[in-house]
């Protein structure tokens, strides 16, 4: 009698079906282990060579000989490290287990041994009769322009002592003040500078300044700048360049040791001045550019209370 329902024909037809997925699943499994394995090498965790357990393992199944099987300190389970961080039997007793406990890609791979770093290539040795080229030095620290390129750029700065004549804050930039100088035989100047941090009015009223005449203008917060005065700043130290003793307003400014420059250019570019800037700093008190003293027919410029090298715009 043929009956499709029958228990044993459902037996005989699924078991053979069951058990062929069950080994097939299980070989696919091994295998995607093995390869991941075979990724890892040398940077897997050793196995533990006098584990039975894990002996066992290695000659039943085909797990890589780079991962380390230890016992739990607490029962008898065997952690397979570094994929189990707790012992499932007893690691998690009174708290809630996670439901998956593996550990993070990162950690896992924070876990594997470091590779030993690569060996340092051998310096080349020098040649006898062979020189050692020098490297260039600048004079304004990392990135500054050499002396020769301060020196050259000074030749086309206009410097002079002005007066200031008038003082109000910027309408716009609390920072600012708008100054009024005075500067001689040309039509006065306006400066937008910003001193308000450092210096009150009145200590600024009908002072003598150092000033940069020939800088392009521009407009800071939408007010117009025609010069600058100059000054050194060392952290949050800010102070006025000032003129020698005796100055009146017109005196030239130049470096001790040359010629005051003339054939100034009207408008210096942005680009020669900034390499003049790092050559101009504080030196023993007074205002130098690529060592040389800042100076008048009569005498030196000096910047009061800053440190040797602090820099001067």
């Amino acid at each position: 009698f043929y009956c499709p329902n029958a228990f044993w024909y459902v037996y005989l037809c699924t078991v053979p079906v069951l058990l062929h997925v069950v080994e097939t699943t299980t070989n696919k499994l091994d295998q995607l282990i093995n390869s991941l394995e075979n990724e890892l090498g040398e940077r897997s965790v050793p196995i533990n060579p006098d584990d039975p357990w894990a002996a066992f393992r290695l000659k039943t199944f085909s797990v890589s000989p780079f991962l380390q099987v230890k016992s739990c300190d607490s029962c008898s389970y065997k952690l397979t490290s570094p994929f189990e961080r707790k012992c499932p039997q007893c690691g998690f007793k009174g708290e809630q287990p996670e439901a998956f406990p593996l550990l993070t890609v990162e950690k896992m791979l924070a876990s594997l041994p470091k590779p030993a770093p690569a060996p340092a290539a051998p310096k080349k040795k020098q040649q006898k009769g062979e020189k050692q080229e020098a490297k260039p030095k600048g004079n304004g620290g990392n990135g500054g322009s050499s002396g020769d390129e301060v020196s050259e750029g000074w030749k086309k700065c206009a410097v002079q002592v002005s007066k200031i004549s008038s003082i109000e804050k910027h309408p716009t930039a609390e920072q600012l003040y708008v100054i009024q100088l005075d500067v001689g035989s040309d039509k006065p100047r306006q400066v937008c500078a910003g001193l308000v941090k450092h210096y009150e009015p009145e200590k600024l009223a009908d002072r003598l300044v150092c000033t940069m005449m020939n800088l392009k203008p521009k407009k800071l917060r939408g007010v117009a700048s025609t010069a600058m005065i100059l000054a050194g700043s060392e952290g949050d130290q800010v102070r006025i360049v000032d003129p020698p003793q005796g100055s009146a307003v017109g005196d030239v400014l130049y470096l001790d040791g040359t010629e005051p420059n003339t054939n100034t250019p009207k408008a210096l570019s942005s680009t020669i001045w900034s390499k003049v800037v790092t050559g101009f700093k504080v030196q023993d008190g007074k205002a130098t550019v690529a060592g040389k003293v800042l100076i008048s027919s009569k005498g030196a410029c000096a910047v009061p209370d800053l440190p040797n090298g602090a820099e001067i715009h």
